[in-house]
């Protein structure tokens, strides 16, 4: 089953210098729909930089902001690999991380033999030698000059600079909290989601857990469930959700993934519908066209579907 959930990545500044090769270079080869998508997912990135959680994006929203099907979208993508503008990553989890790729430039694209070939194929070798002309960085030739530049321990003093004890470690890797899930004892993930170290009180929610034959990564699931709901490790409320989910059966991974992303996503969408239903209810107080019950009728027979009924 294809995945339409994926990670984006962009860890190379894309100037307008490269958007302009893009448009001028590439169009020709990987055509209109391509170079749109290119460019929304440059687009999105800017938008949202990486953090330690990563956001998810959604193929199906792409498809109908660029009024193509699913299918055209994997297509057009792979032409965007194809010329190595994005590399696609399938996780073993069947997550998937598209890394953005900056274009070369119009130097490198010259050294590219297949690439070069294909663009005067298309546009003919008068318009690409103009292209290239036009794109081009120039540079002095300073082979018959000699460097007098001056060096770092020329002009500073490096005993100033020297410690050996100086060492200075960071993590540029981007976090995957679903992999943190799966991957690390609850022990950890809870210092990893929470920043802190576990409590007494985390390591006893986490034993209750074990009793109930959830291994770490479910337990892991709840947890995570727990703080995108209440902003917090709230031992209760996870208690009772895993009692549920032990009474149903509801063991594995999969399932319990499944189960609380549906819960949460119906969470999430109901707030502003609520909050609307609130203030239309208010404007027709007067006449009594709804019944009180109705919108409680419905959310509890949603949520009863997520096995989340009676959580809160």
């Amino acid at each position: 089953m294809v995945n339409n959930i994926f990670y984006l990545q962009n860890s190379q500044e894309i100037t307008n210098k490269d958007l302009s090769i893009i448009r001028a270079f590439y169009f020709p080869i990987i055509g209109n729909r391509a170079t749109i998508l290119y460019h929304l997912l440059v687009d999105i990135s800017s938008l949202d930089k990486i953090s330690k959680n990563n956001k998810k994006y959604d193929f199906q929203k792409i498809s109908k902001l660029m009024q193509i099907s699913i299918e055209e979208i994997y297509q057009v993508k792979e032409k965007l690999e194809a010329c190595n503008l994005v590399k696609t990553y399938l996780f073993n989890n069947n997550e998937i991380l598209i890394e953005i790729k900056k274009p070369m430039t119009a130097n490198e694209f010259t050294k590219n033999t297949l690439m070069s070939k294909t663009l005067i194929s298309k546009i003919g070798n008068e318009l690409y030698s103009q292209l290239v002309t036009e794109n081009a960085f120039y540079e002095y030739d300073t082979k018959s000059a000699n460097d007098v530049s001056k060096k770092f321990y020329e002009i500073f003093k490096v005993e100033e600079c020297a410690d050996d004890d100086f060492e200075v470690n960071f993590n540029f890797v981007a976090s995957n909290n679903h992999e943190a899930c799966k991957n690390l004892d609850s022990k950890k993930y809870v210092e990893y989601i929470t920043n802190e170290k576990a409590t007494q009180q985390h390591l006893v929610l986490i034993n209750n857990l074990k009793k109930l034959n959830f291994d770490d990564a479910g337990i892991n699931l709840f947890i995570n469930y727990s703080v995108k709901i209440n902003n917090s490790i709230v031992p209760n409320y996870i208690l009772k959700i895993a009692k549920d989910y032990a009474k149903r059966n509801l063991l594995k991974f999969s399932e319990i993934d499944s189960e609380l992303n549906f819960a949460i996503n119906y969470k999430l969408q109901n707030q502003q519908s609520h909050f609307n239903y609130v203030l239309s209810d208010q404007k027709e107080s007067s006449q009594n066209s709804k019944k009180p019950g109705d919108k409680d009728k419905i959310e509890k027979e949603m949520l009863a579907i997520s096995g989340e009924f009676g959580w809160d």
